[in-house]
């Protein structure tokens, strides 16, 4: 986690002039990642059941 958080802060475009920009910019980087890997959880749990359903035939 710390990792990331250190990637994203490298990332901050800092010609911004306020905090509350580059605080919002984390936010919302943090809020994409959130997204895609609950997405990439919920593929996984489809494909786990899937599997599941495959060996009960």
């Amino acid at each position: 986690m710390d990792l990331k958080i250190t990637f994203l802060i490298g990332q901050i475009d800092y010609s911004s002039n306020t905090l509350q920009e580059t605080l919002d910019y984390i936010i919302q980087k943090q809020e994409n990642e959130i997204h895609r890997l609950h997405d990439e959880l919920q593929r996984e749990i489809y494909r786990c059941f899937e599997r599941i359903h495959d060996l009960e035939l």
